[in-house]
């Protein structure tokens, strides 16, 4: 089984923006993350606020939406069914006047009663989930899976993705209430 690649800096302003919030709220998710009910509502509300465009960027046509409905579909049997992406983010394309880019975000966050192999299945999914993204004459669109968590043996076992990678926040000062996980994986 494959497990994460530690990566220590990187430049993918998606991934760095996510760094950076997660160190400016390393104490607020230490508290948030002991919620019985879990914390992940909580983070995408807060990223949404921290990944959101501009002022500037909105009038330039640039958006970031929650829960955006009817991003892909996915066939479950016979069935299709419509799927919701956590974060969808609309931009120009710099490339091609007229056309917009897009990037969407699958977001997981490790629960206080939830174990690793729960944990690892539901991250797992949603590698899989964004492998199979259908453009809707929406492409181009990159898209990620990024996962939190304070549990070091979720680095672990990835089977077949081998582009897994994840970076470690730790407390800007003291006192430091352990480490969080950053794990993500980029189509």
């Amino acid at each position: 089984m494959a497990p994460a690649r530690p990566i220590v800096m990187t430049t993918d302003p998606l991934i760095t923006g996510i760094i950076a919030w997660m160190r400016n709220q390393y104490y607020q998710i230490q508290e948030a993350k002991k919620s019985q009910g879990g914390w992940e509502v909580w983070a995408q509300l807060e990223l949404l606020f921290a990944l959101g465009p501009s002022a500037q960027q909105m009038q330039a046509g640039v958006t970031l939406v929650r829960e955006e409905p009817r991003i892909w579909v996915t066939n479950n049997g016979n069935n299709f069914t419509n799927e919701i992406i956590d974060f969808w983010r609309t931009f120009p394309n710099p490339n091609n006047q007229g056309t917009m880019s897009h990037w969407g975000i699958e977001l997981k966050c490790r629960t206080a009663r939830e174990t690793n192999q729960t944990f690892r299945n539901r991250v797992l999914a949603d590698f899989t989930k964004v492998s199979q993204v259908r453009g809707n004459n929406r492409n181009p669109a990159t898209m990620y899976s990024v996962s939190m968590t304070d549990n070091q043996a979720d680095l672990n076992d990835y089977g077949v993705w081998n582009n897994v990678y994840y970076t470690t926040i730790t407390a800007p000062v003291q006192p430091n209430a352990g480490p969080i996980y950053l794990i993500w994986m980029q189509t």
